[in-house]
């Protein structure tokens, strides 16, 4: 999944993803649990979806650059290596099936929202303003890298 986007396409092989992931599944690298993982990706979607407020972290002259680099052509990332920022974490999260739930709800508003307004630019907190279209981008390998970390 180098280079794949979220998008109507590929939000049923994310979504069968999600759902195969066993409660009792051991992470493959990382210190978050499974339901920290969901809620994680949750709070990130919700930041893509303007649902949640986010403090925006980015370098307008590093901007290019990242996304070149991490999200076109250094597609593998490293495990266990890029920590998130705390904002995006939520510790207490602990019950694997209602943030199962939550994950895929916010994932269906994201693919709406995103496939009928393309061009709305919000704030990615390590990018800056962005397309949704971009967002697309930056959810696919997000997401499929913190699912393999759980083997799915």
């Amino acid at each position: 999944m180098a280079h794949i986007d979220l998008n109507a396409e590929s939000l049923p092989a994310f979504e069968r993803r999600v759902s195969m992931v066993a409660a009792t599944v051991s992470r493959r690298w990382g210190t978050m649990t499974l339901a920290q993982m969901f809620a994680h990706l949750r709070i990130v979607f919700e930041v893509s979806l303007e649902e949640r407020e986010t403090k925006d972290e980015s370098r307008a002259w590093l901007m290019p650059i990242i996304w070149l680099l991490m999200f076109r052509v250094w597609t593998n990332w490293p495990k266990g290596l890029i920590k998130a920022s705390s904002q995006f974490l939520d510790s207490s999260a602990d019950d694997v099936e209602t943030e199962r739930i939550l994950l895929l709800e916010s994932m269906r508003r994201f693919v709406a929202r995103s496939e009928s307004d393309p061009e709305r630019i919000v704030l990615e907190p390590m990018l800056g303003r962005i397309s949704l279209k971009k967002w697309q981008r930056v959810h696919g390998l997000h997401t499929d890298y913190h699912l393999r970390q759980f083997g799915a």
